[in-house]
């Protein structure tokens, strides 16, 4: 008899630590959280840590395998990530693609800068043939690259830097009347 009350007094500790163990995930749905299967909820599941600490840790048994597979698109709040698809964020920092400075630069000889961005001023060196373009940093030509596209005929472009200024010439000294110009900086 002593063995029996015994035998039922575990079991019945062991049934209350179960129903202890399983009444957050219960609680929040009616059902269950189960490990392994397809669980469903028709509100949102939360899981929250009354200590410091991560609430949430999944591993894996092989590193290659992913942790987590998520079927939306959508911009998850707050969410911190080390990596992208293995590449650290200084990966994905603005590259050299993007121009730094820019305009169309209409009139030959007296020049006017439209639709521009970090160029505030060309002005037509007559002396030498050069068109001095201000950027708004100084213009160093092993940090930057200019690129010019210009109505000119067939006419041969030329770059250096004077006096911190871009300097353009258009077929070895050619006044030309409409050319765009886009500054690159080299990472």
């Amino acid at each position: 008899m002593r063995r029996f009350k015994v035998t039922l007094t575990a079991l019945l500790i062991a049934v209350v630590l179960l129903t202890c163990a399983d009444y957050t995930t219960f609680a929040a749905t009616g059902r269950s959280l189960v490990l392994g299967k397809v669980n469903t909820a028709d509100r949102q599941t939360v899981v929250a840590r009354t200590t410091t600490g991560p609430v949430l840790r999944l591993t894996t048994r092989t590193r290659g395998s992913a942790p987590m597979i998520v079927n939306g698109t959508g911009r998850v709040t707050n969410l911190n990530a080390d990596r992208i698809d293995g590449k650290d964020a200084s990966a994905f920092a603005p590259s050299w693609s993007t121009p730094v400075a820019g305009a169309h630069v209409t009139g030959a000889l007296t020049p006017s800068v439209q639709h521009a961005f970090g160029i505030p001023a060309v002005t037509w060196w007559a002396s030498n043939g050069w068109y001095l373009v201000t950027l708004s940093q100084p213009f160093d030509r092993t940090r930057f690259v200019p690129v010019v596209a210009h109505s000119c005929g067939n006419l041969t472009t030329s770059f250096t830097s004077i006096n911190d200024k871009l300097a353009v010439q258009f077929g070895g000294g050619v006044p030309c009347d409409d050319f765009n110009l886009l500054v690159f900086k080299l990472p």
